[in-house]
């Protein structure tokens, strides 16, 4: 049990009592209400007035029933709670959340539910423009009226704005009900964890030596698009398949055999290495520009994922060899997620790849690097 004095915005003196899951906050209204039973109190010992001490009776009493209903509200909700598997920064994503009322007789009135987080999770940086920035928008569920043996369903859109994970401790449940001089909240114990991606912005725009895509023809005969030759039609051939001309001219059927197409390779090297006075001299910008690093490696494993290339992704902590597809993305979207600038001495150094069409070196800050180890595209 805690008793607690707080300055929010139900009264400019609140006090908090919690007891095990349950926290009961006086409100504005709450507190003139209690001035008030005080004053009709001492009125009623002072002057013996039996009208008086009946008032006070009656405001005891709303307090009591104010007490037991706004529990029953609470009892027997059976909550559940839908979160995306795969959520990335600044992208607003929906939350489903279902509840269904439990209780044989009575109704749950005026409910609203909130994700219980710490304030460590929500707000990252000491300056108070990336307090504004970096804060979650997560909106409160309001519930006007569920009726007993039903269950209602709302669905909202969160925005989490920085990239790592997000980790919020169960819900949190209040009601005013009825009379609005007390805030009880329940506190739900349904923890969830999530890894947010990074920011993923279009690329579209990159110059043209780094947006040449596709498959490219090799020496080996496949299913491609260009013609490797042509040989005798054999049993199982598709008709298709079959050069009408060239088997004319021979006099005999022929079909068509293609290259083996081949995906373009890439690889993405991410220098997460920064400096260890620079970091502790300027901390806030160091960071914020080292996610705007990761941002672009994530933007670029992203771009080429989608243009078939196949990846690999390269930093100081972890190499992903080449691979594509959605599964492939995930992984290297994982690491970047959770990826933190290394400022100490370390003997993994970070090597360019062969046998590969092009490769791009980034700084920690996300800028390009012009080295002979970075090359364009064949």
């Amino acid at each position: 049990m805690g008793f607690q004095r707080l300055t929010n915005s139900y009264s400019p003196t609140s006090f908090s009592l919690t007891v095990h899951n349950r926290s009961l906050r006086v409100t504005k209204e709450g507190v003139f209400f209690v001035i008030l039973v005080f004053g009709i109190g001492f009125a009623a010992i002072n002057t013996g007035i039996n009208l008086l001490y009946l008032i006070l009776a009656m405001c005891l009493s709303f307090i009591i029933v104010s007490g037991v209903l706004s529990e029953l509200t609470l009892r027997n909700l059976l909550f559940t709670r839908v979160i995306p598997d795969e959520i990335f920064a600044g992208e607003p994503f929906p939350v489903q959340v279902k509840i269904k009322n439990r209780k044989k007789f009575f109704p749950t009135y005026s409910i609203w539910i909130e994700e219980n987080m710490d304030s460590s999770h929500n707000i990252e940086g000491t300056k108070s423009h990336l307090k504004k920035k970096t804060a979650p928008e997560i909106p409160k569920i309001y519930f006007y009226n569920i009726k007993p043996g039903d269950s209602e369903k709302r669905t909202v859109l969160w925005t989490l704005p920085k990239r790592g994970r997000f980790e919020t401790k169960g819900l949190k449940i209040g009601t005013r009900f009825p009379f609005g001089f007390f805030v009880k909240t329940a506190f739900i114990n349904q923890p969830e964890e999530r890894v947010v991606y990074p920011i993923i912005r279009n690329l579209e725009g990159l110059s043209h030596q780094f947006i040449n895509h596709g498959a490219v023809p090799s020496m080996k005969k496949g299913m491609g698009s260009d013609v490797f030759g042509f040989r005798k039609f054999t049993y199982g051939d598709s008709s298709r398949m079959v050069h009408w001309k060239t088997s004319a001219k021979v006099n005999a059927l022929m079909v068509k055999e293609y290259f083996l197409e081949e995906s373009k390779k890439i690889s993405i090297i991410f220098d997460n290495h920064v400096d260890p006075e620079l970091s502790r001299m300027n901390y806030d910008e160091i960071s914020e520009k080292f996610d705007e690093g990761v941002t672009q490696a994530a933007s670029l494993a992203h771009h080429f994922t989608q243009k078939d290339y196949q990846v690999k992704m390269v930093t100081h902590s972890q190499d992903f060899p080449f691979g594509r597809g959605h599964g492939h993305l995930t992984a290297i979207l994982h690491h970047l997620a959770l990826l933190k600038p290394i400022n100490t001495k370390t003997d993994r150094k970070i090597q360019s790849p062969e046998n590969c069409d092009g490769v791009l070196h980034l700084s920690f800050g996300g800028d390009f690097d012009d080295s002979p180890q970075s090359r364009a595209f064949h």
